[in-house]
Parts: structure tokens; C-alpha cells; sequence
């Protein structure tokens, strides 16, 4: 009886295969997927891959991903375009220190930050193609 319950169990998995990954969140949202840590903020999810899969199911998974990948790109477009405005319209830049206190951004620090989010908005807002 035990062989037969091990012979279904190894046969119910026979078609799948798991693959360790890493998924990591940077400071501005931006989410990375990667086969090793990024860093120690990056959290190991597993991915199930299935051998056989016939076309249909592989092509709507692919429209599925590539569905939600779009809505990940517009999100972080307008993320970016919401953070260059801000950078662009505010007087006085400036970050919060663990004490709670503000420290102001320097005239290069703020020339820094406004180059990286036009280098964000750059990146996630282009057309798709």
C-alpha cells in the first residue's frame, strides 16, 4: 500500500518542477525578480514551472503576465512622474533621519534627485512596443 501511495504522489509531481527566486523591493518601489539575493531585503519565493503545458494554457499565462506587467509599468509611471513633480515644484528638498530629524538636500543632492526621477519616469514610461 505504501509503494502504490508513493508511486501516485511521484507520478501527481512528475509534470512539475520548483525553482527557488528572489524578489526584491528597492527603496522606490521598484520590484526585481532574480535567481540570487539582491540584497538583505530580497525575500525567496518559488516558482512552479510545469513541463507539458499545452500552447493555450502557456498563451494565456504569457497574456496574463504580460497583462499585469503593463499594469506594473503604468503604476510605476505615474509613481515616477508623481515623484519627478514633486522634486521639480518643491523649494527645499530634504531627508528624514533615523533620529526624526530633516537634513537638507545640497544643491548637488538635489541636482542628483532630479536626474534619477527623470531617469525613472525615462525608463517606466515608455510606449510599449
Amino acid at each position: 500500500m505504501r509503494i502504490l501511495m508513493l508511486a501516485l504522489l511521484l507520478c501527481g509531481t512528475a509534470g512539475a518542477q520548483t525553482a527557488p527566486m528572489y524578489r526584491t523591493v528597492a527603496a522606490d518601489g521598484t520590484v526585481t525578480f532574480s535567481d540570487l539575493p539582491l540584497s538583505d531585503q530580497s525575500e525567496m519565493i518559488t516558482v512552479l514551472v510545469r513541463a507539458g503545458a499545452t500552447s493555450s494554457q502557456s498563451n494565456a499565462a504569457a497574456s496574463e503576465d504580460a497583462e499585469s506587467l503593463a499594469a506594473e509599468m503604468a503604476e510605476n509611471c505615474t509613481r515616477a512622474q508623481e515623484q519627478e513633480r514633486s522634486i521639480a515644484n518643491s523649494a527645499r528638498l530634504y531627508r528624514v533621519l533615523p533620529s526624526g530629524e530633516r537634513q537638507f538636500l545640497t544643491d548637488e543632492e538635489i541636482a542628483e534627485a532630479r536626474e534619477k526621477a527623470a531617469a525613472d519616469v525615462a525608463q517606466w514610461c515608455q510606449p510599449a512596443g
